[in-house]
């Protein structure tokens, strides 16, 4: 299957696998680890994705204030029924150790199972989705998991997740069939322009009032659409009610919003997609905030005689797509970080890690309609907010 349920279900048995080769190896004993900590491990793979609402990945990619699925997956956990059923595991402090450990956040020895640069759930979306996507899955993945070792860190001295050498083939190409996924599939154009078409309309909706963040990230795709339909039509018979929600203070009125919004949710149901006008590298765009792809968007729009919302420009972004932030422990016991390592190293990845990453896609204009963009009119608009 291929639904963020059943990837949860695989991320939950794969980070049980890990816990117990840990305990069968004598690794936990010996690292001295908390026993609730090795219980409470499965049950943060397992809620990991509870955060995740419309658009989460874009709007953190994009840089939207506020906005983190880790963080809302936090409040889930400690409060109401989650949080209930995570105290009646019996586990001193479940609730707040899953929040924790699903944030990434670093006290815990396993948390690297949950949050970390070969964690369990990269171990199962890699393989699900390029085998539900049509793409070869070219790494081992039980050898890969039998390579998570526990390390003492030569920074802190303490117990962390590391991956023991005679794993690091499969690391390495666990991480080219993730920028491989990224090329063919995350950052393809048609993906990207549902995307960023998807992007321009949450950002609108709430900058406009008619939904309130807290709504956002707390129901479902199809409510959200849904309730967004029935605003557009009270505001359009209100003739521009006034605004829900806490707004981002865009500018984006109240009239403008409801109309792109409703331009986009049409669009986006018929499937008929913006035109990708122009195609640049990612090395073309500089680092911009949202408020300056807005002003892009809304230069090159004017310049071209489109409506706000109609012109839309796409800068993706991953910046840990191929992190290699691992400590990795070779026969004579050095312990060293896989950034550091080399192809003399039997690792390849960083040399070329740079080249992957800028061929992982292309920062896309996107049009309603058949205007001319140049690439001269989109650097110039890019240089000119940064």
């Amino acid at each position: 299957m291929h639904t963020r349920f059943e990837h949860s279900l695989g991320v939950h048995h794969l980070s049980k696998r890990i816990v117990r080769q840990l305990e069968d190896r004598g690794e936990l004993a010996a690292m001295h680890i908390d026993p609730g900590e090795a219980r409470i491990v499965p049950y943060a793979a397992l809620v990991h994705d509870l955060g995740h609402h419309l658009g989460a990945h874009l709007l953190e990619e994009f840089g939207y204030p506020g906005i983190s699925h880790e963080a809302t997956g936090a409040a889930l956990f400690t409060t109401g029924e989650v949080g209930d059923i995570l105290r009646e595991t019996g586990i001193r402090d479940a609730a707040e150790r899953v929040a924790e450990l699903v944030q990434g956040e670093g006290r815990f020895a396993l948390g690297g199972i949950v949050s970390g640069a070969c964690d369990a759930d990269k171990l199962d979306y890699v393989v699900r989705d390029a085998y539900h996507c049509g793409l070869p899955a070219g790494f081992d993945q039980p050898h890969l998991s039998s390579g998570l070792t526990l390390v003492t860190s030569p920074v802190t001295g303490k117990p962390v997740i590391g991956l023991d050498a005679h794993a690091l083939g499969s690391f390495e190409l666990m991480l080219v069939n993730k920028a491989a996924l990224f090329r063919t599939v995350y950052f393809h154009p048609v993906v990207r322009c549902a995307m960023v078409m998807l992007r321009a309309l949450i950002v609108a909706a709430l900058e406009s009032g008619l939904l309130a963040r807290e709504e956002l990230l707390a129901w479902t795709d199809e409510e959200v659409f849904t309730l967004l339909r029935l605003r557009v039509r009270e505001r359009v018979k209100g003739g521009g009610a006034a605004a829900r929600g806490s707004g981002a203070g865009a500018g984006t009125s109240a009239a403008m919003g409801a109309a792109l919004v409703a331009a986009l949710s049409e669009r986006l149901a018929a499937r008929k997609l913006y035109r990708r006008a122009l195609a640049l590298p990612l090395s073309a765009a500089p680092l911009l905030s949202p408020e300056q792809v807005t002003e892009v968007e809304r230069r090159l729009a004017k310049e071209a005689g489109l409506t706000e919302g109609a012109l839309l420009v796409d800068i993706p972004r991953k910046p840990t797509m191929l992190s290699t932030d691992i400590l990795v422990r070779f026969n004579d016991g050095r312990v060293v970080h896989a950034s550091k390592l080399g192809p003399d190293d039997g690792f390849a990845l960083n040399a070329m890690q740079e080249a992957l990453y800028a061929a992982s896609g292309q920062v896309g204009v996107y049009v309603a309609g058949e205007v001319r963009v140049s690439a001269a009119q989109v650097t110039a608009a890019m240089r000119g907010v940064a």
